[in-house]
């Protein structure tokens, strides 16, 4: 089916992957095969037809890092892997990693977009993403759980936003075999958020 479609289409934008805390915590084999073996098999396959693929990573990669803001060629610090909460963030990684080889080395043109964390409408907190957890607390009119301290900060990028990006960077030559990154320059801690959340509701 994939060949299929591929075969029609100007662009592959490969955005499919395992994703929420709770599964890559607890199914780390599922995360990395899924993250791995499924954006091998879009490359190979955009191969035999030349397409142009976007392959979405994630600001995960930067693990531990401290410089910021982010850098797109800055080096990956991440943690142990003892750690199952890594999993997600390395196979991430070497999906960057085998896109890019497969431009190198086979010319196939790519382009690798780490998003950050992207929200709007209709997204569910079903794998544990933060914003609809919060919002479907706030309006049931319970607490707001808040992990570790709260003073852990993110970006939150709207998915509009985003998604015009993508095909902004879809449309530029320039773009091919590179790395960017994609969110908002805005940072805000997670108890700054869940009073947010709680105030609008």
């Amino acid at each position: 089916m994939l060949a299929e479609h591929i075969d029609w289409c100007d662009v592959v934008f490969h955005l499919a992957a395992a994703m929420g805390v709770h599964l890559i915590v607890e199914a780390p084999v599922r995360t990395i095969e899924t993250n791995v073996g499924g954006t091998e098999v879009v490359l190979q396959h955009a191969m035999k037809k030349r397409k142009l693929v976007v392959i979405t990573s994630t600001s995960e990669v930067y693990g531990k890092s401290t410089a910021l803001p982010f850098r797109e060629n800055a080096n990956l610090v991440l943690g142990s892997t003892r750690q199952h909460r890594w999993a997600y963030a390395c196979s991430k990684a070497i999906d960057e990693f085998l896109a890019l080889a497969y431009w190198k080395e086979r010319r196939l043109p790519v382009i690798v977009v780490q998003l950050f964390n992207t929200v709007g409408p209709r997204q569910t907190g079903r794998y544990g993403v933060v914003v609809p957890n919060f919002v479907r607390q706030a309006l049931a009119g319970n607490p707001i759980t808040v992990f570790g301290t709260g003073t852990q900060s993110r970006s939150f990028g709207y998915v509009g936003d985003v998604a015009w990006g993508i095909a902004a960077l879809a449309n530029e030559p320039r773009a091919v075999g590179g790395v960017f990154n994609l969110g908002n320059n805005g940072e805000i801690t997670i108890q700054e958020l869940a009073e947010l959340v709680k105030a609008m509701t």
